[in-house]
């Protein structure tokens, strides 16, 4: 049995007539010139040729867009536009939670004093990995005797080992 020839379907470049395979084109039908041709129609080859009237001209036309796009932004980008579109934010849910949790993190950050995961661990040692509150044996988290939010500090002294539940109940409550 004779093996078949499997040859790559051809097409000819519509710029400089030469004959290539099919994988030396892209795959768009708009694109019917060949890489070589393409490198040359997308000036890749006459940058290298002379990069420096290319540059010259790039910040020519960087200048000349720099002062459309100012343009630009004063007339769609006015301050109170701006202002008018934060303080509406600002009033909204999205932009109320955005606010907590900023002072939730400033409050954290302020508060002296800082818990090492040492330090948690043996303070979930003197309680036996057990909630402080009711006592049962479940996943813990860090809650603070005296809240944050009501001046406490974030100290060994001041944590205690409490499960979702009494934490949640607890809320900012001393």
């Amino acid at each position: 049995m004779e093996k078949k020839i499997r040859h790559h379907p051809t097409r000819e470049c519509d710029k400089c007539k030469k004959v290539y395979s099919y994988k030396d084109f892209k795959l768009k039908p708009i694109n019917l010139i060949c890489k070589p041709c393409r490198n040359l129609f997308l000036n890749k080859e006459r940058y290298r040729k002379n990069p420096e009237k290319y540059r010259e001209l790039s910040r020519i036309n960087h200048i000349k867009f720099k002062e459309y796009y100012k343009k630009y932004n004063k007339e769609y980008h006015l301050r109170d536009y701006v202002k008018a579109t934060k303080k509406r934010y600002r009033q909204s849910t999205a932009g109320k939670c955005a606010d907590w949790k900023s002072k939730v993190k400033r409050r954290y950050l302020e508060s002296k004093g800082n818990v090492t995961k040492t330090e948690w661990e043996t303070i979930l040692k003197q309680h036996k990995n057990k909630c402080a509150k009711c006592n049962r044996s479940c996943k813990l988290e860090m809650d603070h005797m005296i809240p944050l939010s009501r001046g406490g500090k974030h100290s060994k002294e001041n944590i205690q080992p409490l499960c979702r539940h009494c934490n949640a109940t607890k809320y900012n409550n001393i």
